[in-house]
């Protein structure tokens, strides 16, 4: 089946292509993505060791699994950084039926800590 396509300059072209090339660079990629999707997915659920710092210095190690938890916010200097937008969308959603919660894992305590900072 012939494309035609114009050009800015009015010219135009036939071209013809290889409808069995066409159908499986279309749904290649579609495969290639749900395959890396899966084996995605098998990787969350074998725990990983993690450790981290809590905010007396002290060093915790445990094997979590993945499933799209949030990480670990260190500790490690006199402030805590956290873009303003999070606090924008923690106040826009604290009335909503379910309200914004960052998924760190430690966010409780980063959020009631002195050393947190909003920043741009």
């Amino acid at each position: 089946m012939p494309i035609e396509i114009s050009f800015a300059q009015g010219q135009s072209t036939n071209l013809k292509h290889n409808s069995k090339r066409h159908r499986d660079g279309i749904y290649g990629n579609v495969f290639f993505q749900l395959i890396f999707a899966i084996v995605w997915w098998i990787f969350q659920t074998i725990p990983m060791l993690h450790a981290y710092q809590d905010s007396q210095g002290n060093w915790i190690r445990r094997r979590t699994h993945g499933f799209g938890t949030g990480r670990y916010i260190p500790f490690h200097s006199n402030e805590i950084q956290v873009h303003e937008s999070v606090r924008e969308r923690i106040e826009r959603t604290k009335d909503a039926e379910i309200p914004y919660t960052p998924s760190a894992l430690n966010w409780d305590h980063v959020s009631k800590s002195p050393m947190l900072k909003y920043v741009k």
